[in-house]
């Protein structure tokens, strides 16, 4: 192939992102990460088959306790949109401390128990069960990230700017067939899942709050679409090994005081 064609396909591969997916998918994988690329799902709204970028899935075990039915895991599952811009991404934070950002999340985590935007378990759990799923969720759905915002702004785009507008829509679609593949399931859901949407963001982001600009790493981006709420992480891709290791560390300390609580 003329070299000047190959240049043209990695510039072009290069402009829509492909080398972004790639990156997220090797850095996934190199953590212990099960990796499914372009899963596809039903988008109801529009009738049609779309694709997600990245489906993660990591399964972590805690030790088998005889008053349980089963030898039990848990399971964290993201749901990656990724996107790539020479355009900064704003969003609006809401002046909230680490406290009151943690009681929204567990409020929201709440709703979404039975939504699936943000915890499922199983369906008809024992008692014991019922303690151990909501002892994960105090210990999960807790804050990673320092910001929560509710209104995007894509700068120097002459309000054409969509890719967050598009991202978010992606993740959403791909939740509400989540949920209503589990609603018709019949079969017993015999561990925990914790489904975390995010965005992983090549580019330039930003918090505006009290009128002023900063840097920012990652922040949580409050959705409202219908009837439903959805909490979608945005995180850089510089962050990325950073916000997984996040949520090793949590589901560590998790596994302890499980096992210290049941000796």
């Amino acid at each position: 192939m003329p070299d000047d064609i190959i240049k043209k396909i990695l510039d072009d591969m290069d402009k829509q992102g492909f080398p972004l997916e790639v990156r997220v998918t090797e850095l996934l994988k190199t953590n212990g990460w099960s990796v499914n690329n372009q899963k596809a799902y039903f988008d109801t709204e529009t009738g049609k088959q779309r694709t997600i970028d990245i489906e993660g899935a990591k399964d972590f075990d805690v030790l088998p306790l005889e008053k349980y039915p089963h030898d039990w895991t848990f399971q964290v599952r993201l749901t990656v949109e990724c996107k790539k811009s020479s355009k900064p991404w704003v969003f609006y934070a809401s002046n909230m401390g680490r406290d009151e950002i943690e009681q929204r999340l567990q409020i929201d985590a709440q709703i979404h128990t039975d939504e699936v935007g943000q915890l499922a378990y199983p369906k008809e759990p024992h008692d014991e069960i019922i303690d151990y799923v909501y002892r994960f969720k105090r210990k999960l759905v807790r804050p990673a990230l320092d910001r929560l915002a509710n209104i995007a702004y894509e700068p120097f785009t002459n309000g054409k700017g969509h890719s967050i507008h598009k991202a978010r829509m992606q993740i959403i679609g791909a939740l509400m067939d989540i949920r209503q593949k589990l609603t018709q399931d019949t079969v017993e859901i015999l561990h925990c899942i914790l489904f975390k949407p995010v965005i992983v963001f090549d580019g330039e982001l930003y918090v505006y709050q009290d009128q002023s600009l900063s840097r920012s790493e990652g922040l949580y981006y409050l959705v409202s679409h219908h009837d439903s709420r959805f909490i979608i992480e945005v995180v850089t891709i510089d962050f990325l090994q950073a916000y997984l290791k996040g949520i090793e560390n949590n589901i560590g300390d998790f596994q302890r005081s499980f096992r210290i609580k049941d000796k």
